[in-house]
């Protein structure tokens, strides 16, 4: 009995452990916002007070790129690369374009530019003269100028323009069709990267070191730029890209398994380990109730007078046996 009480204290005193453990180190108890949170010295000494400074909410954009630079007179399709420099979401960007014999009749706007990101406003209209022209375009609240050469494809003068456009226009396609090959099997790969990283979460390996954000504005840039037809901008997207899958896939094929200490065995198997102290707990307990109550039984029996005919009985019994 000895031994089975100093088995439950231990038992006990680990639980008692644990349960301190947890308290100490569970995430949700104790929480420090570093990017919202500033404390004033002054007031601290006074007050103990504290003093939430909400982050600055930017809202800014700028033209990133603009193509084609020539163009044929008719119909066109400019595109017009926007990228989000604030650091709020922006949503349904819109860009108009005013020259001189220039008219629009379609504009694809960008839905939603996140922060960071870039993406195209496409604009068709048409071209009625040829020359340099200067084109403003007008994107909500800012104005751009961009400039840009219409050739007139049946003046004698243009005839080896046109034809240095038309090997430029072989060379783009090329590089376009080389680039949406490449692409499409970074984007499987990349399917491949996130299931591994679902994977070894999964498994407790530490992958802390591993971050896809980048990667996926690369992506998302490449195939903006496949769309549009930018083969130089789909380029230089796609071999960031590339080069952000090699790092990160290195990243988390070195991760390793995170090692846990016994405390964190404990801590995670605190209900576990208290349910069972309880079984015993109650367990024993029950044995002493038992125990008490035998005792007691015993007591009232030994207590009970036993009358004269018992006793006569028990000695004519005793007498036969002699």
């Amino acid at each position: 009995m000895a031994n089975l009480m100093k088995h439950i204290l231990y038992l006990i005193a680990i639980v008692i452990v644990a349960a301190y453990a947890a308290a100490q180190d569970d995430p949700f108890n104790t929480s420090v916002d570093l990017n919202t949170s500033i404390v004033n010295n002054d007031t601290r000494e006074n007050t103990n007070a504290t003093v939430i400074i909400s982050p600055i909410q930017v809202t800014d954009f700028t033209l990133a790129s603009f193509s084609p630079r020539e163009v044929n007179m008719g119909d066109v399709q400019l595109n017009i690369q926007v990228q989000n420099t604030g650091t709020t979401e922006l949503r349904n960007v819109i860009a108009f374009v005013a020259a001189k014999d220039f008219s629009t009749y379609d504009i694809t706007p960008i839905d939603l530019l996140r922060p960071g990101e870039k993406s195209y406003v496409l604009v068709s209209g048409n071209f009625k003269r040829s020359g340099p022209l200067t084109l403003t375009i007008r994107i909500n609240d800012k104005t751009f100028l961009q400039n840009i050469v219409v050739l007139d494809p049946n003046a004698e003068e243009n005839a080896q323009k046109l034809k240095d456009i038309g090997e430029q226009e072989a060379k783009r396609r090329q590089l376009l069709d080389e680039v949406s090959a490449s692409f499409t099997e970074l984007q499987s790969n990349y399917t491949m990267l996130e299931k591994d990283l679902q994977a070894k979460k999964e498994g407790k390996y530490n992958v802390a070191e591993v971050n896809l954000a980048d990667l996926k504005t690369f992506l998302r840039n490449t195939q903006s730029s496949l769309v549009i037809g930018d083969a130089d901008q789909a380029k230089a997207s796609y071999t960031l890209a590339l080069s952000e899958y090699n790092d990160q896939k290195a990243r988390l094929d070195a991760a390793q398994p995170i090692k846990r200490s016994i405390m964190n065995v404990l801590q995670d198997n605190a209900l576990v380990i208290s349910t069972i102290a309880g079984a015993i707990i109650a367990i024993f307990t029950l044995f002493e109730v038992i125990k008490s109550k035998k005792d007691a039984l015993y007591k009232k029996i030994k207590e009970v007078k036993v009358d004269k005919d018992t006793k006569i009985v028990v000695k004519q019994k005793k007498s036969k046996k002699e």
